[in-house]
């Protein structure tokens, strides 16, 4: 199951940052999906990640893709780390 998760994750790392606002949408989600899916983090640990993707879609959608997509990298790195790759 990790195994699994860890892919997931290493497929979602391969997307470039957003440009429209569906794949805003659509990067979110699989964040999402990831974080409350296959991750044994704390409660904390996994809302702060949240919190972190919204934060990358709020600027997704206002067009600053550049730091969308360094809050996302943060966010995947935090995945990766909690399930066991880095």
């Amino acid at each position: 199951m990790k195994r699994f998760a860890l892919l997931f994750v290493m497929t979602l790392a391969s997307f470039s940052p957003p440009t429209q606002a569906a794949d805003c949408g659509k990067v979110v989600d699989e964040l999402m999906k990831a974080i409350s899916g296959h991750v044994t983090a704390s409660a904390d640990k996994k809302a702060s990640m949240l919190r972190m993707t919204t934060s990358s879609y709020d600027y997704c959608m206002a067009g600053d893709t550049k730091r969308s997509g360094e809050i996302r990298d943060i966010v995947m790195n935090q995945l990766r780390e909690h399930l066991g790759g880095r």
